[in-house]
């Protein structure tokens, strides 16, 4: 079986192209293919000349590492391997595991809003995750007229509001539990499951937006060059499609490649590119 990777090797500054390297049959073939795998403003695609059309969403993807309490497989709790989505007015956010302790967030708002966020102070941010996905949505349009607030600040909103709301303490819907050392020891809500680990901070460095918008490009192939990923499409992150569909253009020119490589033929020709384009 063929096997193929992919490298960088910048040549100029608006010249920056992937290279193929084919083993097969213990040989090594190095190719004159460029793949553009290079994100939303990909240099492959703009050398290439290709066009592409799409619209803003107005809307900012806050994005963050989160660090929270442990979650693990045990007789009261099962591990962090849940996604977690809850739908806004203001659009959704996302909770994605990477570790007992840890946790990617991606928060679709207006890009007002997302401003808003991204000045707050890691913990006031944390608190303000943890109240997204428990808060009633009524609550969470008046935080977010006051914001920026600290830590303190937002412990304060989020205690009352659950007062309001008969949202007991010990609840699984309890935001500012968070606050609270106890609440992280024993044995959990029963409904704890329901919903995310409570975020305790946000790893720092990590705290950043980015517009989401549509983008499609007018071809994914030419002559010896092939767009995959972000570079050929952007869309909203949601349910992360645009990672699954960019994961299966790579599948995709990966199969194109391999046949070619086994039938002897140049993987850089239309006629080798040109059948990935067709799946799509």
């Amino acid at each position: 079986m063929a096997a193929c990777s992919f490298i960088r090797r910048p040549r100029t500054a608006c010249e920056v192209v992937g290279m193929f390297i084919i083993r097969y049959h213990s040989r090594i073939h190095l190719t004159g293919a460029q793949v553009g795998a290079d994100g939303f403003n990909s240099p492959v695609r703009a050398f290439a000349a290709i066009g592409a059309y799409g619209w803003d969403y107005d809307r900012r993807g806050v994005v963050a590492t989160l660090q929270h309490a442990p979650r693990e497989a045990s007789p009261f709790s099962a591990p962090n391997t849940t996604a977690y989505q809850r739908f806004l007015p203001t659009g959704p956010i996302a909770f994605l595991p990477l570790s007992s302790t840890r946790s990617s967030m991606v928060w679709s708002v207006p890009p007002s809003l997302a401003t808003k966020l991204q000045s707050l102070e890691p913990q006031a941010l944390a608190h303000m995750v943890n109240a997204a996905f428990r808060l009633p949505e009524v609550s969470l349009r008046h935080l977010y007229t006051q914001l920026p607030l600290n830590e303190d600040q937002v412990i304060s909103e989020l205690r009352w509001r659950e007062d309001a709301h008969s949202i007991a303490s010990h609840s699984a819907y309890s935001a500012s539990a968070a606050a609270d050392l106890d609440a992280h020891v024993g044995v959990p809500p029963e409904d704890a499951q329901s919903l995310p680990p409570l975020v305790l901070n946000i790893q720092s460095g990590t705290i950043a937006a980015f517009p989401l918008r549509f983008q499609h490009v007018d071809e994914y192939v030419q002559q010896r060059i092939a767009l995959i990923g972000d570079a050929a499409h952007t869309m909203n992150p949601l349910a992360g499609q645009g990672m699954n569909v960019g994961l299966a253009d790579a599948a995709e020119l990966a199969k194109v490649v391999e046949k070619a490589a086994m039938l002897g033929g140049d993987i850089g020709t239309l006629d080798c590119a040109g059948n990935a384009q067709h799946v799509h």
